[in-house]
């Protein structure tokens, strides 16, 4: 944890910006176009820690559009980015995706299945109601769901290890 509160402290020097709600998914969205044919460069060339290492970032950021577009909510996080660093969201809203990831298992139940709120859709559609709660709870289910099944970034982020250029000098982080 020591090394997440450095790097949170280095964080708030750095000045960020929040992205107004209209342009957030676009923008996720747009870095998420220019990460894909990088992972398809890395699986040509068989460099599969970087390419899962970069599918993580993409899979992590289409998680946050999701996350941002559900229906009438903006809870959690709005999206900040540092310009200086090509408009990437900051440390900090990766890490509300990871503790979602935490305690998935726990929002999931507290939600009724998916099965039931489609039933509850067509029911109010059918009685002439309006659906729209039971479709704003089917998409927290649908991004839950995609949550748990999803690798996602974690901040700090710790598996195969990942080799980069330093200035002239080859780092490995593990």
């Amino acid at each position: 944890m020591a090394i997440e509160q450095d790097v949170l402290d280095i964080y708030k020097k750095h000045s960020t910006i929040e992205l107004p709600d209209g342009v957030v998914v676009d923008h996720l969205n747009g870095i998420i176009n220019l990460l894909r044919p990088l992972s398809e460069v890395f699986m040509r060339q068989e460099h599969d820690s970087a390419s899962r290492f970069v599918d993580a970032i993409s899979s992590t950021l289409d998680l946050m559009a999701q996350r941002y577009s559900l229906d009438g909510e903006r809870i959690n996080f709005g999206l900040t980015i540092d310009p200086t660093d090509n408009g990437f969201p900051s440390i900090g809203d990766l890490m509300v995706v990871a503790r979602e990831k935490e305690k998935v298992d726990e929002i999931i139940a507290s939600l009724p299945t998916e099965e039931q709120l489609v039933d509850s859709v067509r029911d109010h559609i059918y009685r002439g109601n309006n659906p729209v709660n039971s479709q704003n709870l089917l998409r927290r289910h649908r991004y839950f769901s995609s949550l748990k099944e999803t690798e996602i970034l974690q901040p700090m982020h710790i598996s195969d290890p990942i080799i980069a250029y330093v200035g002239k000098k080859i780092v490995r982080y593990d």
